[in-house]
């Protein structure tokens, strides 16, 4: 992730960041930059190299790279796993409830171990949220 924003306040480590209106919000025809409060939510940044930073400058914020793998693992390699998982176990299940495992069986079998790794990840992320920072590092001008 990497987004563009605004500093509107800095307190100590932590700074407050608006969401920068990208080029495409211009030709977008939901006007949502207009709609005050909904769309541009100000958030919290940390400053971990240090940048002299004043509020109204444009800086380059990215999420911290251990909650993004931690994130690719849970949302990537997991239902990875469930699927592979869902494809092997497919004959013993067929077996236990007494049919063939044909590739239909087989493909159903995947779908459902996929289905169910979606909504354990769904469900793991909202009771543990990644605790994950948003960083500043990069100046784009002096202000806006």
């Amino acid at each position: 992730m990497y987004r563009k924003g605004i500093v509107v306040k800095i307190e100590s480590e932590q700074v407050t960041v608006l969401p920068f209106v990208k080029d495409a919000c211009a030709t977008c025809s939901h006007k949502c930059s207009e709609r005050e409060g909904e769309f541009r939510v100000p958030y919290t940044a940390t400053n971990p190299l240090s940048i002299p930073l004043r509020e109204g400058m444009v800086v380059g914020i990215t999420a911290e790279k251990k909650a993004e793998a931690v994130q690719g693992i849970f949302a990537l390699l997991l239902p990875f796993l469930f699927a592979v998982a869902g494809f092997v176990f497919s004959e013993k299940i067929a077996g236990l409830l007494g049919l063939v495992a044909t590739e239909g069986f087989k493909a159903l079998c995947t779908l459902a171990f996929l289905c169910t790794s979606a909504v354990l990840v769904f469900a793991l992320t909202r009771l543990f949220p990644l605790s994950g920072q948003n960083q500043i590092v990069e100046v784009y001008g002096n202000e806006i």
